[in-house]
């Protein structure tokens, strides 16, 4: 019975012993696999916690404060800048939707040169939320010389509650302690540039910008939106509207977020330039035969009369705060009248239309007032009313 039960514990020890050897040699074998699957967790954490600590985006207490033209300009990526920009040393700030997001910085400084740090805030389709947020940010920044905005339609004819789908709000309306909040690629890589302490990307030349514009598709040559033009052109009522019959007081971001941005601006002798987009003559056909969803507030008035009523409450507003200007291009039949300069009836990209209009805005040229703005707005009623199409698809 006592050799039996020794038999038993030897084979049971046995057996122990050549289970932890199979488990050793299946873990030995498993290793590689183990690793290869927490390798991503790995990774992820440490540029989790390394955007966290780095902040590039001047988030929290501890934000690395980055030059803004460290960072490479791309359709939306400077609202996420907010923060970096207002405690930085720019000190000509253009503020804007798509229609502005051309407008490189060295465009303004070509333009400027007095300028030391121009910069460019623009994104799609702002409204008066996110708006209002950029103004709120940035009016008290410590070397800000000149301020140029954007007056987009998309933008001033929103109502309060709108807010843009491409603006980060999560950045600025949720707790500093949020460490996730801005965990996404640029971050990232911006965290390791400045861990790393390299430099940010080359600022591009003019002429490197103009080759830039220069390959964007243009209106004429691209078939389907030059057939949809014409279509609109040839719906388009040429029977006068009657003015838009609005109160300035419904342009909401006009009169509770740029009026009072302005004169703060002005009461710091901070120069002020409202830039009217010059959109091609025929927007205003196109978008009256496909009235912009933006717009349906108004949805009863004419767009062309909806536009020059709110440049109108514009000039109005802002005619007594000193140091702000208003200027508009429409009737510059070099810039309005050639669809060769536009990717969309809406966004004019002709680098040199660009620079000449940014020049006319540095020379104090090409404003409104209250004294030429009926001349002005008559002069539009009618190129726009009698506008037509030409071989070379110029109006």
């Amino acid at each position: 019975m006592t050799q039996h039960f020794s038999q038993l514990l030897f084979a049971m020890g046995l057996w122990h012993r050549m289970g932890k050897a199979n488990n050793q040699n299946l873990l030995r074998a498993r290793a590689p696999y183990l690793l290869l699957a927490g390798l991503p967790f790995v990774l992820g954490l440490f540029a989790f916690l390394l955007v966290a600590l780095v902040d590039p985006y001047d988030l929290r207490p501890w934000g690395a404060r980055p030059a803004p033209a460290s960072f490479a300009r791309d359709a939306n990526s400077s609202a996420s800048l907010l923060n970096v920009v207002a405690a930085s040393d720019v000190d000509l700030l253009l503020i804007g939707g798509s229609t502005v997001n051309p407008i490189d910085p060295a465009l303004l400084k070509a333009a400027f040169p007095e300028s030391g740090a121009p910069f460019n805030i623009s994104y799609n389709a702002p409204r008066f939320r996110d708006l209002d947020l950029v103004f709120n940010k940035v009016v008290a920044m410590p070397r800000l010389q000149r301020v140029i905005v954007g007056l987009d339609s998309v933008t001033f004819f929103s109502p309060a509650e709108q807010e843009s789908v491409t603006f980060p709000f999560s950045y600025y309306d949720t707790p500093w302690y949020n460490i996730g909040k801005d965990f996404e690629w640029t971050a990232i890589s911006q965290s390791a540039r400045l861990a790393l302490g390299l430099p940010g990307p080359r600022q591009r030349t003019i002429t490197e910008i103009e080759k830039t514009l220069a390959a964007v598709r243009r209106l004429p040559d691209d078939a389907q939106k030059l057939n949809f033009v014409k279509a609109a052109v040839a719906k388009f009522d040429r029977i006068p509207a009657a003015p838009a019959a609005i109160a300035c007081e419904e342009f909401t971001a006009l009169r509770r977020s740029l009026l009072p941005f302005a004169k703060s601006l002005s009461q710091r002798n901070i120069k002020v330039d409202i830039l009217v987009p010059p959109y091609a003559l025929v927007f205003y056909p196109v978008s009256q035969l496909t009235f912009p969803v933006w717009a349906l507030k108004y949805q009863n008035n004419d767009v062309l009369e909806l536009s020059i009523r709110l440049r109108e409450c514009a000039v109005e507003d802002l005619a007594a705060v000193p140091g702000v200007r208003v200027h508009a291009f429409d009737n510059e039949r070099q810039i309005t009248e050639v669809l060769a300069n536009y990717r969309d009836p809406g966004h004019m990209v002709d680098a040199v239309q660009i620079r000449w209009m940014l020049d006319a805005i540095s020379r104090g040229s090409n404003t409104l007032t209250r004294e030429n703005f009926s001349a002005y707005a008559q002069s539009l009623r009618e190129r726009v009313r009698h506008i037509e199409l030409t071989e070379n698809n110029s109006p």
